[in-house]
């Protein structure tokens, strides 16, 4: 019950691989139940819920008036807060916020000054937000 491994040209028991690859099987349906019991099995309507436009409560350049260093383990610095109007790349009139959290982690964060509808979309950090 061996066969050969085509890389390494060691003898791999097949029992052994097979068992994992099972194993792994048997992991990804455990997450689909899991994830299913979640939100629910059947189909269900995906439409975006309608929300409010809500209005920016400070003023873009009034940003950088605030105080983030003292951030319990996390001492934030916002380096510009700039008004951005609208063009071919840009579709509406942002707020664009760079700073860092110490001690070198940056950000670019876009907010909408007319339109915001509540909703976050976050790009980056390669499955290590937050730790």
């Amino acid at each position: 019950m061996y066969t050969l491994a085509a890389m390494s040209g060691k003898r791999v028991e097949s029992r052994q691989r097979y068992g994992r690859v099972t194993r792994y099987a048997g992991y990804a349906s455990a997450l689909a139940l899991i994830t299913g019991a979640i939100n629910g099995f059947g189909p269900r309507d995906v439409s975006a819920a309608s929300l409010p436009t809500v209005t920016p409560v400070t003023a873009c350049a009034d940003l950088l008036k605030l105080d983030f260093t003292n951030l319990e383990d996390a001492p934030t610095k916002l380096d510009s807060a700039v008004v951005v109007a609208p063009s071919a790349t840009v579709p509406t009139e942002q707020c664009v916020v760079t700073g860092y959290v110490a001690p070198k982690v940056k950000f670019t964060v876009r907010m909408p000054t007319q339109s915001w509808t509540q909703r976050l979309l976050m790009k980056g950090c390669g499955g290590y937000c937050g730790i």
